[in-house]
């Protein structure tokens, strides 16, 4: 209760749009999170140009990016939080609700583990934290897969 009356009394933005959130959003509203450019890897995870990028560098079955960064577009406000603007929740957030989305249905029934993109120490004390880190915090609260992260 004390929530929805502190959201009421300080309503809280689309990271996006701007607009003020119903209490069920959070972060993006449902109307620019429906509308973020996807890629369509997930409907070719083994090949794909985010895989492609991959091969021959490291072992990995599977990968994809599911959005499209557009520098400067409305849409990259909210890559900008989770980069630059302490947005350890919005990633967790946003992780959480992608992988509920039905085109993920069966991503996850082979995989054993979520391996984050390890960050210099560097740029993880200039953003505080690291935002790949993040993104896999919210898929393995979703899944129940584990991070490994060491």
């Amino acid at each position: 209760m004390f929530q929805r009356f502190l959201r009421f009394v300080f309503p809280e933005k689309c990271l996006i749009c701007k607009r003020r959130l119903t209490p069920e959003e959070e972060e993006v509203c449902t109307n620019c999170f429906l509308h973020l450019p996807t890629t369509e890897f997930i409907n070719s995870p083994y090949d794909n140009e985010m895989a492609r990028l991959l091969w021959g560098r490291i072992a990995v079955e599977k990968a994809i990016a599911y959005y499209y960064f557009t520098p400067n577009a409305e849409t990259s406000d909210v890559i900008y939080k989770i980069k630059y603007g302490n947005g350890f929740e919005t990633a967790v957030l946003l992780a959480k609700k992608i992988v509920n989305e039905p085109c993920f249905s069966t991503f996850f029934t082979d995989i054993d583990a979520i391996v984050p993109v390890p960050l210099s120490a560097d740029r993880q004390r200039e953003r505080g934290y690291n935002q790949s880190y993040a993104i896999a915090k919210g898929l393995s609260l979703a899944t129940g897969l584990p991070i490994i992260d060491d």
